[in-house]
């Protein structure tokens, strides 16, 4: 019995999803709006290699003489770049946020179509929803990373290869080569898909001769910038990227970790195995096990392409999230990941009588349990924002520090928005800055780490982060242990919560500590 025998009668903006759909994709970027951290840098991957490699881009009108593994997103956000011109470096990053947002909140469009293959319109709005809701994916969208543009790519990839007309299948492929040059795993989109498409279309020998065209446009497209890569850096940071991981794996899978008694180098696949199961929290670990039960019952196309991709996917993806822990490795798969909830949805509706009520409560669940996961996991910017203000405060006789405090991510910002607008190529400026950090990990104690670092500190930074050696958190408390040690700014007699000290090493007195 179809929703509409069943007396589910969406009236007014219900009756025309196309309406509804551009709703709920207006829902989707205020929520993001309502999270993103305006006026405050974007850090990590976000600036040191996005951001930079495409303000390089649009300062120079042509790709620079180095490159990214992940140049895909620069190159795309510096298309924006060079329309705008402002004195104030911060505007590209939060233009870059803004990017970011609108192509997370637009791909729930082609999602919609996807679940359309699959579903009526109403179930269809029911996977848009929920990927519009999805804690993980919201906060991603506001970091200004690569996710939504690759996610977008390979969600519109995915939806054409669902198209009855092969020459649109054949198109499909270009979007996995753009999505492999926004992230070099998008050469495993195109061996799944390759793998499906023969599948597919195994029956007929013509169809499977005329992968030629899918592979043709994937090389085509791709070609100009591995051309690029190879000619400035000798490598297509593609395939060669996953030739040097297998290598390392490989030189380093006998040496154990002396702890943990197992390989100092590579996955761990019982810890990636936790996180991919957090990262489903809380629509999909719900849905995805109950919809994979009703598509199990109909195994044929495009059903099993629903379980085909997230299996030949699952080891390089979980080969990602062990070697390096972090859930949005697996974003890529939420798409599919919606389309299997839905069956899931779909199913229990059709368990009940009154479907229109069992709907209602799934609905709830799912915008219930968004709201609650989204709390839990959204990331308080108040200690980031007194950051960059103390960070703006600091004295110009710094010249070099330990790494690991908060403020430290916002010295080199900080050092180049004084120095914007550049007239020329910014990216070499990276290794160029005044402010030296040096990291405090290897070492055991405070005074054997400022003994090998004399050339390279002048001042320590300590603050709460429980990321620093415990010899550098013991300064924090118990500071008139160290004499050489010259406190030149305490937060927290400038009146803010953030908690962090800036000392000056004093070379003369900490010479004579050592005689």
């Amino acid at each position: 019995m179809s929703i509409e025998q069943s007396g589910i009668n969406f009236n007014g903006l219900l009756k025309n999803p196309g309406i509804l759909l551009s709703i709920i994709c207006g829902i989707a970027i205020v929520i993001r709006l309502i999270l993103v951290p305006y006026g405050l840098p974007v850090t990590l991957d976000a600036f040191t290699s996005y951001f930079w490699y495409a303000l390089d881009i649009s300062i120079l009108g042509y790709l620079p003489n180095y490159t990214l593994a992940q140049s895909g997103w620069s190159e795309f956000i510096s298309l924006f770049f060079m329309l705008i011109s402002s004195d104030n470096l911060i505007d590209y990053m939060d233009l870059q946020r803004t990017i970011s947002i609108i192509l997370s909140s637009i791909t729930i469009i082609p999602i919609y179509f996807i679940c359309k293959k699959f579903f009526n319109r109403y179930y269809s709005l029911i996977g848009a929803i929920i990927f519009t809701l999805d804690p993980g994916i919201i906060i991603n969208s506001t970091l200004g990373i690569s996710e939504p543009l690759y996610i977008l790519s390979l969600t519109l990839g995915i939806l054409l290869f669902l198209n009855l007309n092969k020459k649109i299948v054949y198109l499909s492929f270009g979007f996995f080569a753009w999505a492999t040059i926004i992230r070099p795993e998008g050469q495993f989109w195109f061996i799944a898909f390759s793998i499906i498409y023969f599948l597919r279309f195994r029956k007929k020998r013509k169809d499977l001769i005329m992968f030629l065209i899918c592979l043709s446009i994937f090389l085509l497209i791709l070609s100009p910038i591995v051309i690029h890569r190879i000619q400035c850096c000798d490598t297509d940071a593609i395939v060669g990227r996953v030739l040097i991981e297998m290598t390392n794996y490989v030189s380093n899978s006998t040496e154990l970790n002396i702890q943990t008694n197992s390989n100092s180098y590579g996955p761990n696949f019982v810890d990636g195995l936790k996180l991919f199961g957090w990262s489903l929290s809380p629509i999909f670990i719900i849905f995805v096990p109950i919809g994979l039960i009703f598509i199990f019952r109909q195994f044929n196309y495009p059903n099993y392409l629903l379980i085909g991709i997230p299996v030949i996917l699952s080891i390089p993806i979980l080969y990602s999230v062990s070697i390096a822990p972090d859930t949005r490795y697996v974003y890529p798969l939420f798409p599919i990941f919606c389309v299997i909830s839905v069956f899931g949805v779909k199913g229990i509706c059709e368990k009940f009588q009154n479907k229109k009520m069992i709907l209602s409560i799934v609905i709830i669940i799912i915008i219930s349990g968004s709201i609650i996961f989204l709390d839990v996991k959204k990331v308080d910017f108040t200690e980031d924002t007194e950051a960059y203000e103390i960070t703006k405060l600091l004295k110009n006789n710094i010249k070099g520090v330990n790494e690991g405090p908060k403020i430290i991510q916002y010295m080199q910002i900080v050092e180049l928005e004084n120095k914007w607008p550049f007239k020329e190529t910014t990216g070499e400026q990276i290794k160029e800055y005044k402010i030296k950090t040096t990291s405090s990990l290897n070492y055991n104690t405070l005074n054997e780490f400022i003994t090998s670092q004399k050339l390279n500190i002048t001042h320590l930074v300590v603050d709460e982060n429980e990321s620093n050696p415990d010899y550098v958190l013991d300064i924090l408390s118990n500071e008139d242990n160290f004499p050489y040690l010259i406190k030149e700014f305490d937060s927290l007699e400038n009146y803010y919560n953030y908690h962090v000290k800036i000392y000056r090493i004093d070379y003369n007195i900490f010479d004579n500590t050592q005689n």
